[in-house]
């Protein structure tokens, strides 16, 4: 003999083992109905149980691995109305834009983030994505291509009180106030590629690890993604040729920034019950 049982129909009312090792297991399921899972602790009461209900934790048990649970927060930049791109889900114009004959704008995108208490924070990402302009004239003849170049981060300085959410009849998302690079995109900042042709416009993307120490602890912190460029120069006499000059230095960006925290709350992977007084 091997050792080895055929155990296809086994039925029994204990089973002993040290310890079970395989793949699947299976509780419940057809004439067996609902399969249950009990966890016990040394005096016999349930910490765990899992049934058709789900997981159920006995009070004073919780779930914990490590530090605690890792979760995600996601904060996508936005931008004045004027600078929206519709249709195109969350990309915005981030550049430049002719605000009148002689006169360009830089254009931002604006992402507010709030760390919420009780939550460590572990890590923080800003995702970038790229998509160049087709810059056409009156004519409808494509005269180049916009990319948004020397592209950097900045902290503003615009506190929790002069953010708020505006009306539809207003644009303003309360200002730039004063920026502050935050350098995490090269000295020069980061410039996609510029196409060539429309056959070669491709969306780029660009990831960068943030320190956490540029978040506010308590409040909103207003992060700014824009061009770190010269504003480019106009004729200003010609407000089309004007435009143009802006779409060719600008792109189509959504900018977003992502916090992974810890929640000392809420445990995963390891069960342990918690010893009572």
């Amino acid at each position: 003999m091997d050792g080895q049982i055929v155990a296809d129909f086994i039925t029994t009312g204990k089973m002993l083992a040290d310890m079970i090792q395989g793949g699947i297991l299976k509780l419940g399921g057809a004439k067996n109905l609902n399969g249950l899972f009990q966890l016990l602790d040394t005096e016999g009461n349930t910490c765990v149980q899992m049934n058709n209900a789900g997981i159920q934790l006995a009070d004073g048990t919780g779930i914990i691995g490590g530090d605690g649970v890792y979760t995600s927060l996601s904060f996508n930049g936005q931008s004045d109305s004027s600078s929206k791109i519709v249709g195109e889900g969350n990309f915005q114009t981030v550049g430049f834009s002719n605000t009148g004959i002689g006169t360009l704008n830089k254009l931002y995108s604006f992402i507010d983030v709030f760390v919420p208490k009780n939550f460590t924070l572990k890590k923080a990402y800003l995702n970038l994505q790229h998509l160049p302009f087709i810059v056409q004239n009156t004519a409808g003849s494509v005269v180049g291509y916009g990319v948004c170049s020397n592209m950097k981060l900045y902290k503003t300085d615009v506190n929790s009180q002069q953010i708020y959410v505006a009306p539809a009849s207003d644009t303003s998302l309360g200002g730039t106030g004063n920026l502050d690079e935050i350098a995490v995109l090269g000295s020069n900042g980061w410039s996609p590629t510029r196409p060539t042709s429309t056959d070669s416009i491709q969306l780029e993307q660009k990831s960068v690890e943030l320190d956490i120490n540029d978040f506010n602890a308590e409040g909103i912190t207003r992060f700014a993604v824009g061009s770190a460029a010269n504003t480019p120069t106009i004729t200003g006499q010609d407000i089309n040729a004007d435009m143009i000059t802006a779409y060719k230095n600008s792109g189509a960006v959504i900018a977003t920034i992502v916090l992974i925290r810890i929640s000392k709350r809420y445990l995963f992977l390891i069960i342990k019950k918690e010893q009572t007084k």
